[in-house]
C-alpha cells in the first residue's frame, strides 16, 4: 500500500449528529446513537482522499451521550478512518459553529440546516 501524504489531502469537517448517528430519544429520557452503516462505509471510502474531522454535539463532558458517542466512533479511529485528535465534541450549536469556523475546511457536511 502506498503511503498517503496527508498534507496534500483536502480537509472535510463532518457533524456526526443526524448524519453518521441518528439520535433516538426514548421515553426514559436517555439518548442512544444508532450508527448509519451507509455513512460509515462512505467515510471508509473517503479516508484516503480527505483529511476527515468529526464533530459531535453532546450534552456535556462524561455525559451518557458523550460516552456512547465515543464508543460508537472508536471503530472509525481503530480502522484509521479518522485520527483520534480529529474527533471533537461540543455541547452547543455555537460551539459547533466555532469548531467548523476554526477548522476552515474546504467542505463541511452537516444535517442541521
Amino acid at each position: 500500500m502506498i503511503a498517503v501524504d496527508e498534507s496534500k489531502l483536502r480537509k472535510v469537517s463532518i457533524t456526526t449528529n443526524d448524519f453518521l448517528f441518528a439520535r433516538n430519544h426514548s421515553d426514559d429520557a436517555s439518548i442512544t446513537f444508532d450508527t448509519n452503516q451507509k455513512v460509515f462505509e462512505l467515510l471508509m471510502q473517503m479516508k484516503n482522499k480527505y483529511r476527515l474531522f468529526l464533530i459531535t454535539q453532546v450534552s456535556g463532558d462524561s455525559s451518557p451521550d458523550h460516552l456512547l458517542a465515543q464508543a460508537q466512533l472508536k471503530p472509525l479511529i481503530d480502522s484509521q478512518v479518522v485520527k483520534s485528535h480529529r474527533v471533537m465534541y461540543c455541547t452547543t450549536a455555537e460551539g459547533k459553529k466555532s469548531l467548523v469556523r476554526q477548522l476552515n475546511a474546504e467542505l463541511h457536511i452537516d444535517a442541521d440546516v
